[in-house]
């Protein structure tokens, strides 16, 4: 599942593989299985007519919606920024 591999990921992992799964044209939220489609790569700012706002697209960019944005965000805090098993705790147990 996604939160058992974020035990072995550090945060700089998961910004790799959210710019790998956008390179291979999906979402990079891995949870999501949509693929990335009409997403400007040079966009700085999304104009939504319907609510009348304006977003900025930074950190969108490898993203298929707003609802995947959040997730992603959610799920990347929950990451630390070293490796656990290498700071001397123990490995996390395997599921066979």
């Amino acid at each position: 599942t996604l939160e058992a591999a974020g035990t072995w990921l550090m945060a700089t992992d998961y910004k790799d593989v959210q710019k790998q799964r956008a390179l291979q044209g999906w979402c990079g939220y891995p949870g999501c299985s949509h693929k990335l489609v009409g997403q400007g790569a040079d966009a700085k700012f999304r104009i939504s007519v319907a609510q009348r706002r304006v977003y900025s697209m930074k950190g969108r960019k490898y993203v298929c919606s707003d609802g995947c944005h959040v997730a992603s965000r959610l799920f990347a805090a929950t990451i630390q920024d070293y490796r656990p098993f290498a700071a001397g705790t123990p490995l996390p147990a395997q599921t066979p």
